[in-house]
């Protein structure tokens, strides 16, 4: 073969083996509970910059740059953060410290994991975006949030108690 000849085979070559990395690649995980999201929910437009962390029943990371919040009534309100948390993740879980009991769109969360948590530190820190609405597809407000991520839900729980208990005094 020529030189013009072998390097048009290895051009061809080339432009076949990325054309074969770029086909359609499976949803990740977190991609399919963003999906599975907006299959069960639909956003009304509806925006806030706070909630009251009172009236927060259960919280689920979906993503990097997701968080579902259940409130009291059955509301449901999505933070999406201005930039992915590169810490956050299904399981993880996160603490925060509202300033007069409303957590609020210029508020940070921590991630909490083993590494930080073991050294008495938090993770990585994350700002909040805005809440946004949701109203759910079937119109079904008996219908819980997937599984709660165990740590998040333990950790609201202690929150809810402590909060309960001072209340009390």
């Amino acid at each position: 073969m020529t030189m013009p000849k072998i390097t048009l085979s290895i051009l061809l070559m080339v432009l076949l083996s990325v054309a074969a990395s770029t086909s359609v690649a499976e949803p990740s995980a977190a991609e399919k509970r963003l999906a599975k999201l907006k299959e069960q929910f639909i956003e009304t437009g509806e925006t806030q910059n706070c909630i009251n962390t009172r009236h927060i029943r259960q919280l689920k990371i979906i993503d990097k740059q997701h968080i579902l919040f259940r409130l009291s009534h059955n509301n449901y309100m999505v933070n999406k953060l201005p930039h992915a948390c590169h810490g956050l993740r299904r399981g993880a879980t996160i603490a925060y410290s509202p300033v007069s009991m409303q957590l609020c769109s210029v508020d940070t969360v921590a991630v909490l994991d083993d590494f930080f948590s073991r050294r008495g530190l938090f993770g990585p820190r994350c700002g909040l975006g805005q809440f946004t609405q949701l109203k759910m597809r079937d119109n079904d407000p008996s219908t819980p949030l997937p599984a709660p991520d165990r740590n998040n839900a333990e950790q609201l729980s202690e929150r809810q108690t402590n909060t309960k208990n001072q209340a009390e005094s």
